[in-house]
């Protein structure tokens, strides 16, 4: 045979060698690799779920604090300052019955058929005296203990500062910007005005009425025990109408402008990307959302502010 014969029977059979075993399969790709599991993968994730669980947790479960302990970061010069206060409201509160124990003696007075001037003159002159020691001990409850709350809020602002600066990261990202320090500013106010003012009407109050109804038992005690069997009813109903919704009412107004003013502060340190998305106008919505709530609870509540609310928008 010829020898191209044999070259072109050789090249046939590797092409029908091919055909039988058919095209080449390409070359398996390699799966694709999962992601690691380590600590810092959904391990991190539930850390985080978890401390802000306890942290709504705690919020909610904040526990009230005794009356003295309001007085934790107070010096000695700011609690002798707080002790002057609170006995001066105390006889600022007494001397009201007593003004009104001497009013009723210069009614009696006018009545009586004996000379009317020697029986008004030691009456009148006797409420002069009392007015006079009343405006002295209401000036200075109402000068001492203002004063000693704006020491004690002093240093309960640094010492909360110094709580925050000690916080992880992880609790700056679950509050908005500018959340802590409207907090700050916030909740000592609200310390503030326990210790000074709500302080000063409390004491003046408790011995308004102590003095006022030993007054009373004194005069008549027959009618001033019909008075004081409707004293449980009035209590009981306080205490209904503040638990059906006053008290809850007035957190929600709160919390609802503390969220207005969030959000007012976000916007304001970031006007430049607000601007630049046009986003003005859907802030300014949801900030007038906010204190539409906060509106909402002063009415139900019966504050009366609603003016300074509107000024707002």
């Amino acid at each position: 045979m010829a020898p191209s014969a044999h070259l072109g029977m050789a090249s046939v059979a590797p092409a029908r060698a091919l055909d039988a075993e058919g095209p080449p399969e390409d070359p398996p790709e390699d799966p694709p690799e999962d992601p690691p599991e380590g600590p810092e993968g959904p391990a991190k994730t539930a850390e985080e779920a978890a401390e802000k669980k306890a942290e709504k947790k705690a919020e909610k479960e904040a526990k009230m604090v005794p009356l003295c302990a309001l007085f934790r970061y107070a010096s000695w010069g700011d609690l002798c300052m707080a002790m002057l206060g609170m006995l001066m409201g105390a006889a600022a509160g007494a001397t009201q019955p007593l003004l009104m124990v001497l009013f009723g003696d210069v009614t009696d007075a006018t009545t009586a058929s004996t000379n009317l001037m020697e029986t008004l003159v030691p009456s009148i002159v006797l409420m002069v005296y009392v007015a006079v020691g009343a405006a002295v001990t209401f000036w200075i409850a109402f000068w001492a203990l203002p004063h000693a709350a704006a020491s004690v809020t002093s240093r309960l602002r640094e010492a909360y500062f110094r709580a925050i600066l000690r916080q992880d990261l992880a609790y700056f990202d679950a509050r908005q910007a500018g959340e802590v320090a409207i907090a700050i500013n916030e909740k000592a106010h609200d310390v503030e005005k326990a210790l000074s003012l709500k302080m000063a009407e409390l004491f003046q109050s408790v011995a308004q009425f102590v003095l006022g109804l030993a007054f009373a038992f004194y005069y008549s005690w027959q009618l001033t025990l019909v008075v004081v069997a409707m004293l449980p009813l009035l209590v009981v109903a306080t205490a209904c109408m503040i638990k059906s919704g006053l008290g809850l009412e007035q957190m929600l107004g709160k919390k609802a402008y503390d969220d207005a003013g969030n959000m007012a502060a976000e916007a304001m340190s970031s006007m430049r990307t607000v601007a630049s998305f046009g986003g003005e106008a859907s802030m300014s919505r949801r900030y007038n959302g906010y204190l539409g709530k906060a509106q909402a609870a002063a009415i139900a509540a019966g504050s009366g502010k609603l003016d300074e609310l509107r000024d707002l928008l």
